[in-house]
């Protein structure tokens, strides 16, 4: 009984098979030496490049535009923030709490956008979960993107958020602002960290 609990799930073999070496883990400088062995990732992977075809020039504007929309709304809302701006402890612990639930919610995105859909699928798919399928199968991709490609998603995200503190600081009275200064510096944070969780 002790030596089938002791016993091995896979041989020695089969873990080698199935292990990524450590010299190149993506098959960029090895040569096939077999015909028949397939890569399994990469960038001459099959699914990979099936992949990175998807990339197409609408989507590349797409990004472009959210890209230059969220900076400009960052820049704004942060101008207007300064004047409010002051020493205290509550805005520490709101900044944190920015930067972890933008921490979290990248996560759980990644899970859910590698756990459920398919490329496929109209709008999402292609535009959507194909960056998170790619990295899988290629996960050196991503340090061959531009800015604009690695982050574009990401910022189109915090547009809506952006947006509507930009409005509460612009029509919003003073005391207003005041008393909600830091649940704006909370989701403003919480954007800026949104918008640069691929870096």
């Amino acid at each position: 009984m002790a030596t089938t609990l002791l016993a091995p799930i896979k041989t020695q073999k089969e873990i080698l098979e199935h292990s990524m070496t450590e010299d190149d883990p993506n098959a960029n400088t090895q040569l096939l030496t077999d015909i028949d062995q397939k890569l399994r990732w990469g960038p001459r992977h099959r699914g990979a490049l099936e992949l990175a075809e998807l990339y197409s020039p609408g989507k590349r504007l797409q990004e472009y535009v959210c890209v230059v929309v969220c900076c400009t709304l960052c820049i704004t809302a942060g101008i207007l923030m300064a004047k409010y701006l002051r020493a205290d402890a509550s805005l520490l612990l709101a900044a944190l709490a920015g930067v972890l639930t933008a921490d979290f919610a990248s996560g759980f995105v990644h899970w859910a956008a590698d756990s459920w859909g398919a490329v496929d699928l109209p709008i999402i798919g292609k535009n959507f979960l194909r960056p998170f399928r790619e990295h899988h199968i290629d996960p050196t991709s991503i340090t061959r993107h531009d800015f604009i490609e690695t982050n574009g998603d990401n910022f189109a995200i915090t547009i809506p958020v952006l947006a509507r503190i930009v409005w509460q600081l612009l029509t919003y009275d003073e005391s207003q602002i005041t008393n909600e200064f830091h649940w704006i510096s909370y989701w403003y944070l919480c954007c800026i960290f949104v918008a640069m969780t691929n870096q």
